[in-house]
């Protein structure tokens, strides 16, 4: 069915029009050609391997978010790991996604490429975890123990906007360490106290993870407006949840996409899901957050009404995110 078709489906109480115009929209979208040259120059140049001894063994996190290239990625970084005598190996940081099981996690992770054969590495994955210190005034940190069982842990992940708060640090190497290696306690701790506690402790406690455990450092991806990588970057423990991290957050601002228009009567959006968004939708983009006691400050166009029409396959019917739609099909 074509778009025009879906929408006059809708059933709207209002007139459309008979055509769509098409719009163009150019965006500053710089992209790196070769990924893996990337990520092992980015490696190479922050030293963190230096801390890396042959025969140590390496725990690998990666998320539930479609990341471009992310395969790829951890695949060079096995291979560099390799190349150093170590030991490495990945593990799901990714909280309580993927209906916070070991088995569930571990075939995320292989459905969104990184499987064992493709990387190099093997998967393990629980949900067990161990508390590994507190935040002043604030909630315990945990950390699966698979990972704490190793010589070291190195993150993978991507620098973007939050879809529900504004701060300095927010979606990136720094919530990976808090939410995704805390796993489902972790990040049940975290998110009962609400949105504010994400944004006043994630910093903070990303010191705790750099004293007080094996986490070594960590490699910070930026994608462009086309899902592009555009940009990789080492971060060391130290690096995490601190200024280096905002610089990225800031660059990762700048290079997401956006609409066209401050004002639209109707947004009808093909298809939600969690891969594209951990809100479905990315509030960023579509500038609605509907979040009890939190401003809607998000930025974005006036939008008086959202219709969706279809999940995407990838979310395996999870519409997380379809009560900021007005209207669904």
């Amino acid at each position: 069915m074509q778009l025009l078709d879906q929408i006059q489906s809708l059933n709207f109480p209002a007139n459309l029009p008979a055509t769509l115009l098409a719009v163009t929209q150019r965006f500053d979208a710089p992209q790196i050609d070769d990924v893996a040259a990337a990520t092992r120059r980015a490696w190479l140049d922050s030293g963190i391997f230096e801390r890396i001894a042959p025969g140590d063994s390496v725990a690998i996190g990666v998320g539930s978010r479609g990341i471009t290239n992310l395969a790829l990625i951890v695949k060079e970084t096995v291979a560099q790991l390799r190349d150093i005598g170590a030991e490495p190996f990945i593990i799901p940081a990714m909280g309580s996604h993927a209906g916070a099981t070991a088995a569930g996690q571990r075939d995320m992770i292989i459905q969104l490429g990184v499987a064992p054969e493709v990387v190099g590495a093997e998967i393990r994955a629980t949900m067990e975890v161990t508390q590994i210190g507190q935040v002043p005034g604030g909630p315990p940190l945990y950390q699966d123990v698979i990972s704490a069982a190793a010589d070291h842990t190195l993150l993978i992940n991507r620098i973007k906007p939050h879809t529900s708060f504004r701060s300095h640090i927010e979606s990136g190497l720094a919530k990976m360490a808090v939410i995704g290696l805390g796993k489902q306690h972790g990040a049940a701790t975290m998110h009962s106290q609400g949105v504010q506690a994400l944004k006043k402790f994630i910093a903070p406690a990303a010191r705790i993870y750099e004293r007080d455990t094996n986490l070594i450092g960590g490699l910070a991806l930026l994608e462009n407006a086309f899902h592009q990588t555009a940009d990789i970057a080492a971060l060391t423990a130290a690096e995490i949840g601190g200024e280096r991290e905002t610089e990225l957050l800031e660059n990762a601002k700048a290079l997401i996409a956006g609409l066209p228009f401050e004002a639209i009567d109707v947004l009808v959006v093909r298809q939600l899901g969690k891969n594209v968004s951990g809100t479905g939708m990315d509030t960023n983009v579509i500038g609605r957050l509907k979040i009890p006691r939190e401003a809607e400050n998000f930025g974005g166009p006036d939008i008086a009404v959202i219709a969706v029409l279809d999940l995407t396959e990838p979310t395996h019917g999870n519409s997380n995110g379809i009560g900021l739609a007005n209207v669904t099909t």
